[in-house]
């Protein structure tokens, strides 16, 4: 196994044997000890797939509590230290509170994230509208004044399922917080011929070419900050969903384009 031998495969006859084996049962012998070989490193390879996954799993639960707790300890004294002086001291604790609370938002990027992979999306019929919906008013609540203009159907069905909510949320969270001042955002749905689209577009200064490669599925540059984590999620629900992600070229700003397969408008829900 795995280019080396791992076991001898015998073949007992109740009966003496002649004659020797002939060419085809010669054949038929190979073939069987050649499935056997691939069905023991196929349960060898799972075995050793399931173990990595439970360490992994262990790790990322320790680090998260640990890292969750210190982190809440010094954003805590941070503030305490910028509320009780003044001057550059202040300024110095004003930072270390804002780089902790980045640092608590990849944290929890890496929970959410790590809590949605858990249980993957199943494409269905349903009606986005109201997932496209209560998103917006989810983003709206947080991040109140954003400006979030909606332009949706009355109905629009699609092959989807509720963690679709997730990547519209991630999308409009990201552009409200990185689109600069009094950001303006516009959500839209488009039924096409084979497919229906929900298209995010916001006045921001453009999307940074790591985050557009992150939507392509290069997830290795999610490493680098928080919303980056967030997009894996977008791309990672749409993926699971057979859908596709395109960032079209404009003039300004930044459109992203969500597109699902369609579905008949009389599939249930």
């Amino acid at each position: 196994m795995f280019g080396e031998p791992y076991g001898t495969v015998c073949f007992v006859g109740s009966e003496p044997r002649e004659n020797p084996f002939s060419e085809a049962e010669q054949i038929f012998i190979e073939l069987a000890g050649e499935v056997l070989q691939k069905r023991l490193e196929g349960a060898h390879h799972e075995k050793d797939l399931t173990n990595r996954d439970r360490l992994i799993s262990v790790l990322n639960r320790i680090l998260r509590h640990n890292l969750r707790n210190d982190l809440n300890v010094v954003q805590g004294t941070a503030q305490l230290l910028e509320e009780r002086t003044s001057g550059e001291t202040a300024q110095l604790a004003s930072t270390i509170d804002s780089t902790t609370a980045e640092l608590l938002s990849v944290a929890e990027k890496a929970r959410e994230l790590e809590k949605l992979t858990r249980s993957v999306p199943v494409a269905r019929p349903i009606d986005i509208v109201p997932k496209v919906e209560d998103a917006v008013r989810d983003v709206r609540e947080r991040h109140h004044p954003v400006d979030i203009s909606l332009s949706v159907p009355d109905r629009a069905m699609a092959f989807a399922d509720p963690q679709l909510e997730d990547a519209v949320s991630e999308l409009l969270t990201n552009a409200a917080k990185h689109a600069g001042e009094d950001p303006t955002i516009a959500v839209e749905i488009n039924r096409g011929t084979d497919r229906t689209t929900i298209e995010i577009s916001d006045d921001g200064p453009g999307l940074p070419s790591g985050e557009r490669r992150v939507l392509t599925g290069a997830t290795e540059t999610a490493l680098d900050h928080g919303s980056g984590i967030g997009l894996v999620l977008v791309y990672w629900i749409l993926t699971n969903l057979d859908g596709e992600i395109e960032v079209p070229p404009t003039s300004s700003g930044t459109t992203v384009e969500l597109q699902l397969q369609q579905a008949a408008s009389i599939a249930p829900e």
